[in-house]
């Protein structure tokens, strides 16, 4: 069974048959690692799982980009307000590396709202888990130091570059460059 079919069964009861229903509508495509999935000022067409790489969804202030979120091997996700509602981005999203992703285009995910109830089970999953990440992450913030929270990122923090990691991370690359120092 594919990660993907994988994923969506986690997420909602289906049977096999409605998971791969699902799971049909998707397309590969394979990204280069500094590729963009999404530019800002663009709309949002899909939805993503991420079979193998990583990527980094960001914003521009000035000249500063503001990594806001990550996401590697199994995450499945989208640029939510661009995506319902139709609008450009304020975000964009790029790998990190080299990625192999599944997308869902906006028409096939709203038709399998209708076609498969449990769809929506998986989506409202998917983005109840997100919003308790981003409330660990508001919560780290105001409560952990710089290297605690470089610490619970151990998994991934060698995948991402430093300027990224540390925009990431609310700190300077060089502040960075001393935490990793103290291992």
């Amino acid at each position: 069974m594919s990660p993907l079919v994988l994923l969506i069964r986690r997420y909602a009861a289906l049977t096999e048959q409605e998971a791969t229903l699902i799971a049909a509508e998707f397309e590969p495509v394979d990204f280069r690692k500094d590729d963009y999935l999404l530019r800002a000022g663009r709309v949002c067409e899909y939805y993503f799982f991420v079979e193998r790489g990583g990527c980094r969804i960001f914003h521009e202030v000035g000249e500063r980009e503001i990594t806001g979120w990550l996401a590697f091997e199994g995450n499945l996700f989208t640029e939510l307000q661009s995506f319902k509602s139709g609008r450009p981005s304020r975000f964009s999203i790029q790998a990190l590396e080299d990625m192999r992703v599944w997308r869902l285009p906006r028409p096939a995910h709203f038709r399998l709202f209708q076609a498969v109830p449990g769809w929506q089970a998986v989506v409202r999953e998917v983005w109840e888990e997100a919003f308790l990440r981003l409330v660990d992450g508001i919560l780290a913030f105001q409560t952990e130091t710089a290297e605690q929270r470089y610490r619970k990122l151990a998994g991934v923090a060698q995948r991402v570059p430093l300027k990224h990691l540390a925009s990431f991370l609310g700190i300077t690359p060089t502040s960075l460059s001393r935490l990793r120092a103290k291992k």
